[in-house]
């Protein structure tokens, strides 16, 4: 499979702006830690030969800014925020590592994760790959996550990957962008739109 720079925007016509410009950063990741791939066990028969299991490839760590944008709301709120903010983070970094790591759990984080309509828009988008793409080896992996206060209902994230995969027999090399928008319902958080675009390394 060829695979091409491409670009993907899903904005509803909802009120995301929220009134504030969000700066978001370009992140570079420090360190690596090993990620285990989640493999498959197959009850083997009698004459089969052993079969080995390909070695867990070392994935690169998650490298994540914070911060508030706008009024924190006064000390007594801060922890609040925190809370918050963590959270956010945690649902990028389940989202994304679900779309390229795990893709047998895709469907059920996109379907916690995401909104019903930003869950499709993704889905029809070429930067979904489903089961195109192999053996994964992320490179870098980085987010800035902006959080609004003092309310912590709005958020948006900037997303920064580097990684190599096999398609067939071909070894790629791609780098990924976006902007995700998220939205708080509860305690749970859901990306309501996004930006995203990706190319080849050469």
């Amino acid at each position: 499979m060829e695979i091409q720079s491409t670009e993907s925007t899903f904005r509803p016509s909802v009120p995301l702006i929220f009134g504030i410009a969000i700066a978001i950063v370009a992140l570079v990741v420090a360190a690596t830690f090993a990620l285990t791939r989640r493999e498959g066990k197959v009850a083997a028969r009698p004459g089969d030969a052993p079969t080995v299991a390909a070695p867990a490839l070392k994935q690169a760590a998650w490298h994540i800014e914070r911060r508030v944008v706008g009024d924190s709301g006064g000390r007594s709120h801060k922890k609040v925020l925190k809370v918050q903010l963590a959270a956010v983070s945690a649902t990028v970094t389940d989202l994304y590592d679900a779309l390229l790591l795990h893709p047998e759990d895709a469907p059920q984080i996109t379907h916690d994760h995401m909104s019903p309509a930003a869950a499709r828009a993704l889905g029809k988008s070429k930067i979904a790959f489903g089961g195109s793409i192999e053996r994964v080896q992320t490179l870098r992996r980085a987010a800035a996550v902006s959080l609004q206060g003092p309310s912590a209902s709005h958020a948006a994230a900037r997303v920064a990957i580097k990684l190599r995969a096999r398609t067939g027999k071909k070894e790629i090399h791609l780098q990924h962008h976006a902007t995700l928008w998220l939205e708080r319902a509860g305690s749970a958080w859901r990306v309501i739109a996004f930006d995203t675009s990706q190319r080849p390394l050469r």
